[in-house]
């Protein structure tokens, strides 16, 4: 399946519901590898051409991918691309901060009584845990999204390196002036 050549019209929800579900062959992979089966249903299948700048479009001349839609509050706003055969992982209007509902970065729900939002590691341990957490898909948005969650539960060192690496404050870079000061250039 292609996606609409007016997709802008076309709200992202639509257009993932519109994607069928993998291949028979993909499926019965998913399953094999812990996949619960009421949670195969948020994958779709699609065939894409992934780019080097972190996203994908779709191609019937493309290679086979996983589709997901990454929510915020239920709301589709983006569609990420998945190979599991060479791990790419894309979105396709570059919008997304993560796989998954981002409001899990906001809702205290998410760490009550000593729990923590999960950052899984692949959209493969991500369907493995019923989607439940997220998956990142833009480190450069995780101090924007991550800075207020208390607690963050990584299934490894290496992811757990990752986000601590990018929850680090920025550096400010605004200069700030104070009115009566502005003209003559003197900063506060």
């Amino acid at each position: 399946m292609i996606a609409p050549a007016d997709s802008s019209a076309t709200s992202l929800g639509n257009i993932f519901s519109w994607l069928p579900l993998p291949s028979g062959k993909t499926l019965r992979w998913l399953l094999d590898q812990g996949v619960p089966f009421d949670t195969l249903y948020m994958a779709k299948g699609a065939w894409v051409r992934f780019d080097s700048s972190g996203t994908f479009d779709f191609d019937p001349d493309g290679e086979p991918a996983g589709i997901f839609a990454c929510e915020d509050r239920g709301e589709t706003i983006d569609l990420a691309a998945w190979s599991a055969r060479d791990n790419k992982l894309a979105t396709w209007r570059h919008t997304a901060f993560a796989l998954g509902d981002v409001d899990e970065c906001f809702n205290p729900a998410t760490w009550f009584d000593g729990e923590g939002l999960h950052v899984h590691a692949s959209p493969l341990d991500w369907l493995r845990a019923r989607a439940a957490g997220i998956v990142i898909l833009n480190f450069n948005l995780c101090w924007a999204y991550l800075r207020h969650v208390p607690r963050v539960i990584c299934p490894n060192d290496i992811t757990a390196a990752l986000v601590h690496k990018h929850t680090r404050a920025p550096r400010c870079t605004i200069k700030i002036f104070v009115q009566s000061n502005f003209r003559e250039g003197i900063a506060a």
